[in-house]
């Protein structure tokens, strides 16, 4: 499948959320803020999703979440 992207619709994301909810717990003790832990699964579930576009505002709008906290995670955390 060279240059073609894969993405899922809400219906695999759902199937496969335990599994994808079980591998990010590992990740727990690099996110000392509880905020970003909380947000992690929408950004995951996000890049995996069929969104045209995958920033900040239409993630928001798609799950539900005030565009202001990802918009603050994003800006007050350093990212390597």
């Amino acid at each position: 499948m060279a240059g073609r992207e894969a993405s899922m619709d809400v219906p695999q994301i759902r199937k496969h959320t335990p599994t994808l909810m079980k591998h990010l717990k590992r990740f727990d003790a690099c996110f000392p803020r509880k905020n970003t832990i909380a947000f992690r699964p929408i950004d995951v579930f996000s890049q995996l999703s069929d969104l045209a576009e995958k920033s900040v505002e239409p993630i928001a709008i798609n799950t539900g979440v005030s565009v202001r906290p990802l918009q603050e995670r994003l800006s007050q955390h350093c990212w390597d």
